[in-house]
């Protein structure tokens, strides 16, 4: 297993892809998800500076991809993005440090604070980012996924 930061070709084909299958197969979300997905990934890679935005991609030994996080600048906030992590590897403490890298890199660039969205039904994800030091500052009801679900918002000001 190893630990990447440098963006490939096919990164962003296996977030999208990954995204939308495990995503569907977990909790029923639509092909509406694939395509906010999609379309975040375009916006993303259009605004990517790697001297600002980081993308963390674990691979087994075999370079498969199992696990995306992305760091997307927004000026003075760090939006992170994209953070999931396949069956095989879940439950090995990979998330953790994820997030670890993910934060140091936020303090290295400087930025004042850290945000992601979220839904209601993420509930061991929201343990990880609470224990990070994100809490909750919006929430609004959406179908954006093919579902009733509730977006939420945490940050995490530094």
């Amino acid at each position: 297993m190893k630990i990447r930061t440098t963006l490939l070709p096919g990164d962003l084909s296996f977030i999208i892809s990954a995204h939308a299958e495990y995503y569907h197969r977990e909790l029923g979300y639509t092909e509406k998800f694939e395509y906010v997905v999609a379309k975040s990934a375009v916006e993303f890679y259009e605004a990517y500076d790697p001297k600002r935005s980081r993308i963390w991609i674990i691979e087994d030994d075999a370079g498969e991809r199992q696990a995306s996080l992305v760091l997307h600048d927004r000026g003075r906030a760090a939006q992170l993005r994209y953070f999931l992590i396949l069956p095989k590897f879940q439950g090995k403490g990979l998330g953790r440090k994820l997030l670890h890298l993910f934060m140091a890199f936020t303090r290295e660039k400087g930025y004042l604070s850290s945000y992601l969205w979220t839904t209601d039904d993420q509930e061991i994800a929201v343990r990880l980012y609470e224990s990070f030091g994100y809490r909750l500052v919006e929430e609004r009801p959406s179908s954006a996924f093919g579902k009733p679900l509730m977006d939420r918002k945490y940050e995490v000001v530094f």
